[in-house]
Parts: structure tokens; C-alpha cells; sequence
């Protein structure tokens, strides 16, 4: 198992910064989104920004999500991928 790590990922219509922290564990990608707008709109930045750091696709990952409100779900990156 991995340790969680974190990423900084800045909004393209605002100069403050969304803060998101995930962590990996086999092939489940876990992520906490600590922004104040909708994790909805930004789920794709979130795993366009854990690809590049990993470097490789995510494609194959079970990804769960939640806000700092605990609220979440699964979601499905090829889904995502096409909008």
C-alpha cells in the first residue's frame, strides 16, 4: 500500500486553489475533495492531475470519492473521459 499523497490543483476560473488528497491502495484510487464548489465539476481535473502524476492511465482503478462532508460515490473514468 501507498501512502496518501497530495496535490494542489488550481481552478481555471479563479486564482484561489481547490485542495484535493487521494491515496492508492492496489487498484482503488480514494479521493477527498477539501474544495468549497462541486466535487462534480472538478472529478475530471481531480484524475486528469492524478494520471499525469502517476504518470500512466487510471483507467483500470476502482475510484471512490467523497467531499469533506463525507458525502460520495463511485465513479467511473472512462464515463468521465467522454464528456
Amino acid at each position: 500500500m501507498k501512502k496518501g499523497d497530495e496535490i494542489n490543483l488550481g481552478l481555471s476560473d479563479s486564482t484561489s486553489a481547490t485542495d484535493f488528497k487521494y491515496s492508492l491502495s492496489g487498484k482503488v484510487i480514494s479521493i477527498t475533495y477539501l474544495g468549497g464548489g462541486s466535487i462534480d465539476k472538478e472529478i475530471g481535473r481531480m484524475l486528469r492531475g492524478i494520471e499525469h502524476w502517476h504518470q500512466g492511465s487510471i483507467k483500470s482503478f476502482r475510484i471512490l470519492c467523497q467531499d469533506a462532508a463525507g458525502l460520495g460515490a463511485e465513479v467511473r473514468w472512462t464515463d468521465l473521459k467522454s464528456k
